[in-house]
């Protein structure tokens, strides 16, 4: 599938892009329609996987996203049509989230043994990172290169209290060590300015390759006035 949360310029240089969807922009179409969408346009549900724990693994499943080919949020919906121990894979479309609008459609396979979903307790690295977003809500960029934010202090919390903390860059992300499968309460501070979210990282994990990715932590700060609009976490895309 081609669902990113990244931004590609008109050289094909991609930069860092975390969609947040806008709700005035239009009224999002839920999973049962995209599924029922993708149904009538003939992407039926397939077979049922052979016993193995993957959350590609299944007969049929939606995914929201940011599309940045097409610059909208999407419904990716998947299907499984064959589970070989060599190859898996099945069929995809893209529907437009706030039009029903079929975008792209194709098939997708790869190797087994690649979850996307790490096993629990499984260390991961989540990337973090601080940006500005103008007035509108978009993200600023100088030349091809989005402007980041130093001096954010975002604060990783599991469930039994034990903390890790980082201070954004303007250069780099920062990262931290969680474990698959266990909430955190994402924290971030800048000057008087807080904002806050949970999540349960589920991650990618590919043994083979020794894959560990945990996703990405975004902080959005006005630029007109350096106060943090929102802090998200995202899980990794599958290309």
């Amino acid at each position: 599938m081609r669902f990113l949360k990244s931004a590609v310029t008109p050289q094909g240089d991609v930069t860092e892009t975390y969609g947040i969807p806008d709700p005035d922009r239009c009224e999002f179409i839920g999973e049962s329609e995209a599924i029922g969408i993708a149904k009538e346009a003939g992407l039926h549900e397939g077979i049922e996987p052979p016993g193995v724990e993957d959350p590609d693994m299944r007969p049929l499943s939606a995914e929201f996203a940011y599309d940045s080919k097409f610059d909208v949020y999407v419904w990716g919906i998947q299907n499984l049509t064959h589970a070989q121990p060599e190859e898996v894979g099945g069929e995809w479309l893209a529907i437009d989230a706030c039009s029903g609008k079929i975008l792209d459609r194709g098939r997708w396979e790869r190797e087994p043994g690649y979850l996307s979903g790490a096993p629990e307790g499984t260390p991961l690295e989540v990337r973090a990172s601080a940006v500005f977003i103008d007035d509108s809500g978009r993200l600023m960029s100088q030349g091809e290169h989005t402007i980041h934010v130093a001096g954010v202090e975002i604060t990783v919390t599991d469930a039994e209290g034990v903390s890790q903390t980082r201070i954004s860059t303007a250069d780099d992300d920062v990262s931290f060590e969680i474990l698959a499968g266990h909430n955190y309460a994402i924290a971030a501070t800048f000057g008087a300015s807080t904002a806050s979210t949970q999540a349960v990282v589920k991650g990618w994990f590919e043994p083979a390759l020794g894959i560990r990715e945990g996703g990405d932590i975004c902080v959005r700060v006005w630029h007109s006035s350096n106060t943090i609009e929102s802090v998200s976490y995202y899980e990794p895309m599958q290309e």
